[in-house]
This record gives C-alpha cells, structure tokens and sequence, in this order.
C-alpha cells in the first residue's frame, strides 16, 4: 500500500538517522552507489548506522543529530561519544568513516580535508596546519585520543565530517524521490523509502534488492529515468541553445578570461552556484560558448538553455517540455551523467526577473530547478543573467547570495583584445583612430565590423549608425549572391514589424506564411542575420532589429508623432525611436530636427519618450545650427520640462556650436541676467572641451559687476591645469579679494588635482591666497594668522604635493611668507631665539591638520631638497633663515644644514657658537633635539679648532630652568658630538652625565602619545602560565593601579586576560576558581564567571557549577551579578542546589541599596528600559532576572519551588530595577506556582512609581496574565492610562489594545481611540500596527488600526507606519484595504521607505498597491524626489523600481498604461535614479 503521511514510516525515514540512509538508498537508486546496509552485522556495525558501497569503496555512517546544547563538536565531545574509536576501527580495515550533525565540525572537517591533500606526516604538520588546527591536532595526537601524530594523521585521512540542515535533507530527498519514482509525491515516496529500510534491517539494499520491495508501498521505479533516449533529447536541447549563441558571436574567438574562472568553479564541484552576469552586450554568451566549448571536450555531460525564447512554464517538468524534454532538465541530466559530474547551464535568467522580464511569475520553477540541482552531488549550476537583473529583483538576488553563489562579471572587452581581434580579421589596427576602436570595445561592434572587414571601402565608419549600415550594405550583396531573387528587404521588413506589433523580440515563424517568405528567410538564417529557435524567429540581436525598423520606418509616409500615438508608446518604443532618430539624423539631417519638435512639442507623446530624446540631444557630438534653431522653437513653448532642455546644452559640444554662432557673447553682453545666466551654465559645461576658450571670453567681461561670481562657477568645473589662461584669470580673481569670503573652501575645491599636474602654479595659488590678496596676514582671535588655521583637506593637499613637485618654487614663493609669519606672531621677543604661534610648538611627525602645519612641513621639505641637490636658489635662502632671530627659521636652517654635514660644517659651528640660544632647536618635548642633531652631522667633519671650541661651548651650556634635571640638556647635546674626538674632560663628563641618565643616548623626542592602558602580563605570555602562575599574578596584582610609564594596569586590566585564557578552557579556569580565595580581587572573579558562560559549551557541565558554588561561599556582596553568565549555557541541567544558592544570595544581596536611582538615559521613551538595565546590573535584579530564566526549563516545577518563598518579597523589592526583574521571575513561576505567581503580582503592583509600568517585564507580564485572569490585569491597565508618566501611559495603551484584540476588552482599546492623549494613541497605534497580520479579528483589527492613521500626532503616525516591517514577507491581498487607507493617510510618509521595500518582496501580486503608492509618494514629495539632499530622492528609486516590476508583470493594456502614466509623472519631475531604471529595463 501507499505509504501514509504520519503513519509507520514515522518511525524511521523522518528522524534523522532515517533521513541520511534514505538519502543514499537514493543513491543508490540513482546509480552512485551500489548497495546500503543498516545494522550490519558483526564488526561492519560496529558504531554505525548503515554501510554504504560504490564500487570497492565502503563507507561506513555514523550520525548523531546534535550534541546537546552545543552548536559545534571538538575532539573531546566526539570522543565522549566514542567517534574516534570507531573512526580508527573501520579507516584501518581500509573503508571510508563518515560522521553526519546537524552541528557544525568544522575546524575537523578542515582538518581533514589538509590531511588529504599532503603526502605526509611532515607535509601535513609543516605546510597544512595553521596555528589554531595544531592545537586541535596536538589534542588528537595526544595519548588521551590515539597518543601518536602518525595515527591521528591516518585517520583524519579516511574520515569524512559534514553538517547537513535537516528539513533541507528532506527537501532534497523529496526531490530525489520525485524524480526516481512513481506512484506517490516525493514526500511520501521518500518516507515509504524510509519504512522499506525499517523492515530490512541487517539486509543488503541493492538496486535489485530496492525494486523487489517498492511494490509494497504502491511505488516504482519512473519509467523515464532509465530511458537511455534522454541522452539524444539533452544533446538536441543543448545543440539548439549553442547554435543559437554560434550565430551571434565574432570569429575567430576572443577568449574571454571569465570563461576560464568560471571553468575553474565549476571544476571545483563546490555546493556554491555560479553565476555569470554582465552588462546587456558584454559577451556573456560569447563567454558561455567557450564555457560549453571546454566542457565538451572535457567530455562532462552539459544541459544548457535559455529562458528568452520560451513559453512560459510553471513547473520544471513544464520548463523541461518547452526545451524538447520529456521531464525536469536536472532529471535529464541526471539520468545521462550518471556519477559523472555534470553541469546545468540556465541562459537568459533575465528573462524571469520582475523589472524587466517577460516571464517574472516562472521564476519559481526556475528557484524549484536549481533546489532539484543540490539533490545531486556533482551536478553544477551555472547561471547567465544581466547584472541590472541581479541588482534590482530581490528574488534572484536571494538565489544568488554570496552564501550559496559564485560570481563571474563579464568585463568590457580591454584595448588588447580589440586590437587582437582586429589582426585576427586582418585589419592594421593602426589604420583605425583611437573614436573607433573605443566603439570597438563592444563585442556586438566587432560582429558588425566582421561583417564586412574584408571591404575596405566600408572602413570609414565613426558611429554605430555607421557600422550598422555597412553591416547591411555587407549582408545584402551576400544575400543576393547566394540566391539571386531573395526577397531580403521584404523579409526583414515583415520580422520587424511583427516584433514591432508584439513587442517581443522573436515571433512565429508563421509570419512569414502571408507572403510566402519562408525560403528567403532561410537565406538570412544562413547569413546570420535572422536567428530561428524551434518555431520562432528574430535578427541575430536586438540592436539590429531596432536598426532595421528604424531603416524601414523612413520610407513610410507617417511622422515620428503619428507612429507614436498610434499605440501605447510603451517602453519597448524607446529603443525604436532612439534608432529612428540616430538614422533619421545622418541621413536627413533637416527632418530629424522636425520630428523632435514635433515630437518634444506634441501633448499625445509620453513623456518617457520625451526624456529619452532629452538624453540624446544632450549626448549630441556635433549639434548644428539648425538642431539649436528646433530647441529655440521648442523652448519658446515653454514645455514643462523647459530647465530639463536648457541642463541639455551644458556641454562642450553644444557650447562650441552655440560660440560659432555668436549666442555666448551676444548672451553675456544683452541686458537679459536670464540670458547672461544661462551663457555661464552652458558655459561650465565645456570646461574640459575649451578652457582657453572661455577665459578669452571671460576676460573680454572682467568689467561685468558679476564676472567674479561667473568665474568662481565656471572654475569649479574646469580642470585648472588644462589652461593657463584660465588659471592666471583665478589668479587675479584671488589678488583682487574675490576669495576672501572662502568660509566653504570653494577655491581648494575648484584647484582640486591642480599640484598633482602643475605643481609651481599649486606654489602661485597658495602665494596668491596667502601673500597677494588683501587682509592676507589678519589675525584671528588667538592671535594667529586666520588663513593658516584652515583644516581644509585640499588646501593641504595642494600645498604638500606642491612642495614635493615643484620645491625651488615652493621655497622661492613661501619662505619670505613663513618669515614674515613668524614675525607676526612672534612673543617672548626679549629671549632669543625668538618663538612665534604657529610654527614654535612642534612634534617629530607634524599633524598635518592645519594648514600652518603643511606650508612649514613643506618649508622645510623643499629646502632639504634645495641643499641635496646643490641648487642655485639653496644659498640664498639659508642665508634668510641665518639672519633671522626665530627659533622655526633657526628648526628650518638646522634641517637643511644637516643634510649636507660635511659641506656645512664649518659654517654650521659658526652658527652654534654664536651663544647658547643657537643650541635651542628641537621639538616640544626636547627643545635641543635639532641642534643635536645638527652636530651629529657636522662634528666628524669640522676642523679640530672648530671641534674643541663647540665642546667647550657645550661644557659650558647651563640654561636658568635646568634646577630641575641639571645637565640633561648638555647630556643631549655631548652625547651628539663625534665620541672619538672628545677630550679626557668631556668623556669623563659625559660617562657621568650617562649615568646620571641611566642610558646610553637620549630618547628620541616622541609626539603626543596615547594608547590603552595594557594588561601587566601579556596576552601571548598567558597562554603559556600554568594554575599556580595564575595564583601568583592574582595574588601579586591584587589592586587597581595604573604604570603610567609603561602604561600596564593592575587586576582589572589582568583579569581581561584571564577571561581570555578561561574562555579557551572554561573546565581549566572553572577548577582554578576552587583555589580562590575570600581576598581574591573581584574582578579575577568576575572574569572567570563571565567566561564560564561565553567560552566553549561543555560536554560535562559540572566544574561549572562546583566553581559557582566555591564562589557563593567567598563573600563577595555582589558576585551573584554574574552567576547567570556562568549559567546561562546550562540552563537546562543546573542542579537544584545551585538553584538555592540563587535563592539565597538574592534573599541576602545588598546590592543595589534602597536608596537605588534608576540608570537614566536621554529621552522619556526610554524610561521602561532604563529602569530594567538598572536592575539587571545590580546583583539582586541579575540573580532574579537569572532564576526567571532558568524556571522557563523547569520541567516538573521543583525549581519553582525553590523559589516561591521569596517570590513575593523580589516583587515588593524596594528597588524599582529588581521589581521589573521580579516581573519576569513571576511570569516564569506561573506555570507551577500560579497562586503564589498571583500573590506576588498584587505585591509588583502595589507602588506609587507608576515607571515600572514602562518596562518590557511588567509589560509581557500582564499580557500573559490576561489570558487567564483578564481581570486582574484590567484595573492595572485604567490605572496606568491615567498616570502622569508619558512612557507609561504609552505601555497602557499597548496593553488596551492588546485587551481590545486578544481578550475581547474592545472598550479599552475604544477609550483610547478617542482619547486626547498621543502617548496613549501611539502604544495602542503600534500594538495594532504589529498584529494586524497575526489576529483571529481581523475585521476588528483592520477597524482599530485604521482608526489612528490619520492622528495629527507624528509620534503615532510613526507607530502605524511600523505595519510595514510588520507585513514583510507576507501576502498582502488580505490587508489590501487597510494599506489602501494607510497610502492616503497622514501616516503614509511615516511608513517609508519600509512600505517600499514590504511591497517589493510581496509574495502576492500588487501592482494595484503599487500604483496608489507610487502616486501618493509624487502628491506628497513632488520635485524633492529629484534632490538628492532629501530622503524622498533615496526613496525615489524603491517606487522606480516597484513601478518596473509591475510593468513587467501586467498582463492588461490598461493596468501598463497607467504605470506608464506614474513612470511619466517620476521622471518629469526627475525623480533620482529612476532614468537610469527606465533605461536598463527597455526590453
């Protein structure tokens, strides 16, 4: 009999032991293996649930389905269930050992999978293991599992270790079964499979064996299957699809490098899918054509097809008719490849997609294929989509996540290659300009261009238009040579209005019957022009079709107008009209400009199609005088896309037309500011095309009271380096003060790039802007010059690359600026050397944050550089900087003096001995550093003179603040002299100075340092301490303190690392816990607690629980804060004595105090939670809050028990943070203790601090009380309506609608429907919002919530507009009305953009919904859609992309034509992105 769904089968085939059998008696079913035995006798069995043969390999199972509590296993819990035994047991007798969880292996698995791959011991310990898998090796190797790393390594050899989900088992079971039998659904087959082994334990299962018994349970094998005729089907199938690619592609072949990834992925034989996509026209089918061509002669069984030209299909069996095969295309595969791998190639998936697709609703059966794909181990997916596909349908992004899919994106082809398929047709690709082999770079170009490269009068061409009509030309004359009558013009005339009609890019061949056409077209069709799949027929590629109509739609007597308004202008038309205006403009020139007025002019025309003209007059290369003249006109109607036009015209190209005909000049010099104003924005424009153009323009209007403010505009769009002209005008413009009110720092972002390309005219900017211009040196008030404060990034930018590109000029322009800078702001001017604001307070790496910072940075930058390389321009500025009584100068001539010790040494000491002020240079935190750097330089290279008289100096350097550290500046500055050249005095003065130091040299001067305060043990170090080290640091480290010159801490820092090592060994530190003391610092305590519940589960949990109990006796007030953390793994197995020991600490705990405060944070809406984060990190609100959890796994109440006697005391706790803990400890208790639960909710409720009505505790609470006892919950309910705590009334009217919808209290939730209260309103708002989609009253529900859309309160409406995340994922049609309501409501802006989004991944049909959205969102935001400073212009492109899909999936003309009226409406008012979205999704 049939096997009956929850009958006997139950026993075995859906648990999951059963599941995994099931799975390879499917295998063997399917050929893969050759028999399965479960219960073999004798030693076969031995820690086994079955034997799996194939071939002279047997595979031994064993498989437990989870470990506990754990979500992974390690060697010790695999050893605790014997694994490693049996493991060794069956890999010696030579089979294959097979461990299957639902938990996790994974460092085992990997492990195993490097022994593998290395051919021995050595290989594997030396080049496979990683740190963290030697340490799971070493356990393995250890004498606790196999006490040999030869024995461990030979296992892990012949193990196998994997994680199956389980209900994705069954799934593919069902599938599995489906496909292999008969008589039941897959489902039921595949349980029936699982009684079969049931009643045929320690029985071998062979494909015979299986078939004997099927009979039983009504089931047999499919008769198709088997059929070995499959195999001509799948080659036809897949000859058809390759064909179809061959006539499309260039030849010779460019090899594609994606084809070579995505042969080495499907290689692989990963689970992963691959996906190829790419822009429409890239070569993904060129790319796949290699793909199939290696597979083949891999000889691996393929399948391929694409999804375009097919009828639609709902199922995969359907979806495998359509191909020519008489099932699902993964069981043809399957029955052809056998155990082979194989791959399954879908073309097209585009063609399902919901924003462009024809066929969105068959993408399920597409979904159900692949899902058919995974229930075979080596049959590989490879996908072919376009990549705006991928990006915008959310399904076929979930299909292709980075979890279960690899991505291929399909490049541009690179100049290389162009140039090698150019060669390869036998071109000299120097003949051809740069404009065409751009063009070229797209594969479709070059299958055009192949077409007739052998003519070299058809060579010539510059646009696509071009290449297109000689392509014709070409494919004509070869048409006629093959068969001289061949009606070509006729043929495809007749295919191209057929396409035009249906709006698809292939039709029935019988189109062609009327005319008796067949036979010409067969021509084409050997021409390549015309393609024919099956009994369908279209050109060789969309872009010819368009090409042709807008050919043959020349010669009609019917104007652009009259054949747009003859249907319903629908997107597809776009593409026809933007060929029709391309040919009508190279041919006839005069009549394209009368049909873009006509058209642009006409109220019948879509403005969709308006908006793609718009977008090819802007791209225009050449506009004439006559287009200009046709947008005059048209812009004298004033259209309502009149702006829209004039952006158009802000090109080079339109400029350059525009300044031919004298409008520029005659703009600017008019009385019109309109006309002026328009001039500069077309002007900006062509920046990059005629930058000396427009300053010649620009300066003949230097008298105009606007010209500063037209070149600031135009500056910001230029490219300053491209024009000197233009640049020395900005310059004038900075002299002159035009800059002076630069607060936004539009000058630097106009110069942006400038120092990176001319780096001396970035040194004349910066002069201009800070020597030139007026009130150039003003003062801020800190005293220091304003313009040198500047932290703006491109300034410094400029003035670094500046100073590096170009430093004699940088030197040459600002080092009298520093100079005069320093003088400025100088003080202490009675000491030399004298200091000044900006440049005296230094560190050894400059910040670089201002840009006083950058200009002196690069000061000294650029005068290194200067005296390295012997320039002309160093001499005299050293000179500047020697005269100069400033400390910097004096820093600045230091630095360059030592860059060249020995050139300068004489002259260097010169210096130095002028008085000890020359010794003071260096930094903030050593002011001689500089000096002793310069004598470093200098000193092995000075005369002897010179040598004895600057050690005497230095013998004598004593400054008046040294009391302090005496001698520390003569130590920096003795120590920096050549050593070998100092006399007997100065050695034995600087032994002593050195020892006075207690170091050798001075430390290097360090800027401002911060950092962490460390542990007084590191990390690494840790890891090698054994218990008794541990003991020792506790002990030694007892006090919180800090080393600020090694910046360690003490035991709060220590104990972070002693959390780190017990959550590595939780078992280890847990027994180190017993040898803590009453004296021991309480965070070593809290560190190993809190580890105790984050590190790794344990199989035995009970060193967990004896270091709790060690803990509790310790004394320590507040350590039961932290017992829940230790705890919280082991929930269901804590013992009840440690439950007592919560009891009482939570009974005794002083902590918090009564006289406790309640943690607050900002805003009043956070008040519940505030009060309840208090309690839970206080130790008596963290001990109830922990026993309240751990009473949720009581199972036969003696845990409650244990805590009823104080559960009325936590209730009336004086803290309010504990009663909100005690909240959650009652709703735990209810199940076995209801009256005592009853008892201590009356003692909670009893307070006059109405806050604990706000928390989440108290909240859930009620709610669950409600159900049982609705009147105890009600007076709780009135009376927090009326209290004087806004977040508390909110929580009331939550809590009323809740009575309203769940316990049938409607008064409730009606009393706050009309009240005057938003806080009220909101909770109740929000309560209805969320359970609008999970209520039994629907109507009810739907009522109530509706009643709030429209409150006038923001507070609410941002409550009911959370029914939008609440309803994601779900079917809509039920709510259609109250989301009717919510769109024209006052809440709808409220539920942006997450209505968007819940109305995007709708499971049901919704374009009504869509629409009604869609234009509320454009009553509401209007033009700020179009400003990408708003959020509406974010949430622009969810609505282009809702409006797409739903056009996609319309199947009525009046359900399009009203999208299209909304995609109009978006896109005049320019809606962002949603152009782009229009564009992509044309066909």
């Amino acid at each position: 009999m049939s096997p009956r769904a929850g009958g006997e089968a139950d026993k075995f085939g859906n648990r999951y032991e059963g599941v995994w059998t099931v799975r390879h008696l499917l295998y063997v079913l399917l050929g893969y293996g050759d028999s399965v035995k479960v219960e073999d006798i004798d030693e076969l069995g031995k820690g086994a649930e079955f034997t799996y043969r194939r071939g002279n390999t047997v595979e031994v199972h064993q498989v437990k389905r989870q470990n506990g509590n754990a979500n992974s296993w390690n060697v010790k819990s695999l050893k605790k269930l014997g694994i490693w035994e049996n493991a060794k047991y069956h890999i010696d007798r030579g089979r294959e050992f097979h461990f299957v969880s639902v938990v996790s292996t994974r460092s085992i698995q990997e492990l195993t999978d490097r022994a593998r791959s290395a051919d021995s011991l050595a290989e594997f310990i030396s080049d496979r293991l990683t740190r963290d898998l030697k340490v799971t090796f070493d356990e393995l190797s250890s004498s606790v599992v196999y006490g040999s790393a030869h024995v461990a390594w030979s296992v892990l050899r012949g193990l196998w270790t994997s994680c199956h989900d389980e209900n994705e088992l069954v799934r593919v079971n069902s599938v599995l079964a489906e496909i292999l039998l008969s008589g039941a659904s897959g489902r039921l087959a595949a349980a029936g499979l699982g009684d079969l082994i049931d009643n045929s334990l320690g029985s071998t299962l062979d494909e015979t064996a299986i078939h004997s018994r099927l009979e039983q349970y009504d089931l047999q094998r499919s008769p198709t299957f088997s059929d070995r005729s499959v195999l001509g089907k799948v080659k036809a199938a897949t000859a058809t699809w390759a064909d179809s690619i061959e006539r499309e592609l260039l030849h010779p072949v460019i090899k594609r490098s994606e084809a070579d990834k995505v042969i080495d992925l499907v290689g692989a034989e990963s689970e992963k899918l691959t996906l190829l996509m790419g822009a429409a026209g890239c070569g993904k089918s060129a790319t796949l054509h290699q793909v199939i061509q290696r597979l083949r002669e891999q000889e691996i069984p393929v399948l391929g097809f694409r999804l375009d030209r097919l009828e639609p299909f709902t199922t995969t069996r359907e979806l495998g008719s359509r191909v020519g095969l008489d099932m699902s295309p993964v069981a043809a595969l399957a029955t052809v490849a056998h155990e082979q791998s194989s791959v399954l190639i879908i073309d097209q998936l585009d063609a399902v997609s919901l924003v462009s697709g024809r066929m969105p609703r068959n993408f399920d059966a597409v979904a159900d294929l692949v899902r058919e794909a995974s229930a075979f181990p080596r049959m590989q997916v490879l996908l072919a989509c376009r990549k705006f596909d991928v990006e915008n349908d959310h399904r076929i992004r979930m299909l292709v996540d980075a979890e279960r899919c690899e991505n291929v994106e399909v490049q541009e082809l690179t100049e290389s290659e162009v140039d090698e398929a150019l060669a390869a047709m036998g071109l000299d690709v120097a003949t051809l300009s740069g404009r065409q082999r751009k063009l070229l770079r797209s594969p479709l170009h070059l299958v055009l261009l192949r077409g007739f490269a052998d003519d070299p009068g058809l060579l010539e061409f510059q646009t696509p238009q071009n290449l297109f009509d000689a392509f014709w030309q070409r494919k004509l004359r070869d048409c006629v040579q093959r068969r001289e009558t061949v009606r070509f013009h006729k043929v495809v005339s007749t295919i191209a209005e057929a396409i035009s009609d249906r709006q698809r890019l292939s039709v029935p061949i019988t189109v062609l019957d009327r005319l008796d056409l067949s036979v010409d077209a067969d021509v084409l069709v050997s021409e390549r022009v015309l393609v024919r799949d099956g009994q369908e027929i279209a050109f060789f590629h969309e872009s010819f079709f368009d090409y042709t109509f807008a050919r043959g739609w020349v010669d009609r007597n019917q104007s652009l107008e009259e054949f747009l308004t003859s249907g319903e202008q629908e997107l597809f038309r776009r593409a026809q009209v933007r060929q029709i205006l391309s040919h009508l403009r190279e041919l006839e020139p005069d009549r394209f400009s009368e049909e873009v007025e006509e058209t642009l002019t006409s109220p019948n025309v879509r403005f969709h199609v308006k908006d793609m003209i718009l977008s090819l007059l802007h791209a225009l290369t050449l506009p004439t005088a006559r287009e200009w003249e046709m947008i005059a006109a048209v812009l004298e109607t004033h259209p309502s896309f009149e702006q829209r036009l004039w952006r158009s015209l802000r090109t080079g190209p339109w400029f350059e037309c525009l300044d031919r005909a004298g409008i520029v000049e005659e703009w600017l010099s008019g009385s019109s500011d309109v006309e002026k104003h328009r001039a500069v924005e077309i002007m900006a424009g062509a920046t990059s095309s005629s930058p000396d153009r427009l300053a010649e323009i620009l300066r003949h209007h230097r008298t105009e009271s606007s010209f500063a403010n037209w070149l600031r505009w135009i500056v910001r769009f230029a490219d300053l380096h491209a024009s000197r002209a233009l640049f020395e005008l900005l310059l004038a413009a900075i002299r002159t003060g035009e800059y002076n009110d630069d607060v936004r720092g539009e000058l630097w972002l106009s110069a942006h790039g400038l120092a990176h390309h001319q780096p001396v005219w970035a040194a004349e900017l910066l002069a201009a802007y800070l020597i030139d211009r007026p009130d150039s040196m003003a003062l801020a008030s800190n005293d220091k010059i304003a313009a040198l404060q500047s932290r703006d990034h491109s300034a410094s930018e400029m003035a670094r690359v500046a100073a590096e590109g170009a430093p004699e000029s940088f030197c040459t322009l600002l080092l009298p600026y520093v100079l005069d800078v320093m003088e400025e702001t100088a003080y202490r001017e009675e000491d030399l050397p004298i200091l000044d604001r900006h440049f005296s307070n230094r560190y050894p790496e400059f910040s670089m944050h201002h840009l006083d910072e950058v200009i002196f940075s690069g000061i000294a930058y650029s005068i290194r550089y200067l005296v390295k390389h012997s320039s002309p321009e160093a001499q005299p500025a050293l000179d500047k900087l020697a005269t100069s009584p400033y400390e910097s100068a004096q820093w600045l001539l230091y630095e360059a003096l030592r860059v060249e010790g020995q050139k300068y040494a004489e002259w260097a000491v010169e210096l130095l001995l002028e008085g000890p002020h020359r010794f003071l240079s260096g930094y903030t935190s050593n002011s001689v550093w500089a000096a002793r750097q310069l004598i470093q330089a200098v000193t092995p290279f000075c005369s002897s003179d010179s040598f004895e008289k600057l050690e005497a100096a230095i013998l004598a350097v004593r400054f008046p603040w040294e009391s302090r550290r005496p001698g520390w500046y003569m130590f920096n500055l003795l120590s920096g002299m050549d050593e070998s050249r100092l006399s007997v005095v100065a050695k034995r003065r600087l032994g002593e100075l050195r020892r006075a130091a207690g170091s050798e040299q001075p430390h290097e001067p360090e800027g401002i340092v911060g950092g962490a305060i460390a542990s007084p043990i590191p990390a690494d170090s840790a890891k090698q301490m054994s218990d008794d080290h541990w003991l020792r640091a506790i002990t030694k480290h007892d006090i919180d303190k800090t080393n600020w010159r090694e910046f360690t801490g003490g035991a709060h820092e220590l104990s972070s690392v002693l959390q780190q090592e017990a959550e590595r060994d939780p078992a280890r530190f847990a027994r180190l816990s017993l040898r803590l003391s009453s004296t021991t610092h309480m965070s070593y305590v809290t560190a190993i607690l809190t580890a105790l519940g984050s590190g790794e589960v344990l199989d035995d949990p009970s060193p967990v629980f004896d270091s709790v109990r060690h803990i509790a006796t310790l004394g320590h007030g507040d350590t039961g804060r932290w017992f829940g953390f230790a705890l919280r793994p082991y929930y269901k197995s804590v013992p009840l004595d440690v439950v007592e020991i919560l009891v009482d600490h939570a009974r005794r705990s002083t902590e918090p105090p009564i006289s406790d405060r309640a943690w607050s944070s900002d805003g009043e809406d956070n008040i519940g939670r505030d009060v309840h984060f208090t309690g839970i990190n206080s130790a008596r609100g963290a001990l109830v809050e922990t026993l309240g959890d751990l009473l949720l796994y009581d199972s036969d109440g003696s845990r409650t028990s244990l805590v009823v006697p104080i559960l009325s005391e936590m209730a009336a706790d004086s803290s309010l943070g504990v009663r909100s803990c005690a909240a959650h400890l009652i709703q735990a208790s209810m199940r076995h203790a209801r009256g005592p639960a009853l008892d201590a909710f009356s003692h909670l409720v009893a307070t006059d601090d109405d806050r604990l009505f706000a928390t989440g505790t108290v909240i859930r609470l009620i709610m669950q009380l409600g159900y049982e006892s609705p009147e105890l919950a009600r007076p709780v309910i009135e009376q927090n309506l009326h209290s004087s705590v806004r977040e508390v009334r909110k929580a009331a009217g939550h809590l009323s609608a809740f009575a309203g919808l769940q316990w049938g209290m409607k008064d409730l939730l009606d009393f706050v429907v009309s009240s005057s209260d938003p806080a009220r309103r909101e909770g109740a708002a929000r309560l209805c919002a969320h359970m609008l989609p999970n209520t039994e009253d629907a109507a009810f529900a739907r009522q109530a919530f509706e009643s709030f859309m429209d409150d006038p309160d923001a507070s609410v409406q941002k409550a009911v507009g959370e029914v939008a995340g609440a309803l994601r994922g779900k079917h809509l049609r039920s709510v259609k009305h109250s989301l009717t309501r919510l769109i024209s409501s006052a809440s709808f802006t409220a539920s942006l953009p997450q209505l968007f989004i819940t109305l995007q991944q709708a499971p049901d049909r919704v374009d009504d919904l869509v629409l009604e959205c869609s234009r509320r969102f454009i009553e509401i935001e209007g033009a700020d859609a179009g400003d990408i400073r708003t959020s509406a212009a974010a949430d622009a492109r969810y609505v282009g992309e809702l409006l797409i899909r739903a056009y996609a999936q319309a199947l009525r003309r009046s359900t399009r034509r009203k999208v299209l009226d909304v995609i109009d409406q978006l896109l005049e008012i320019e809606a962002f992105g949603v152009a782009e979205l229009v564009e992509k999704s044309e066909r």
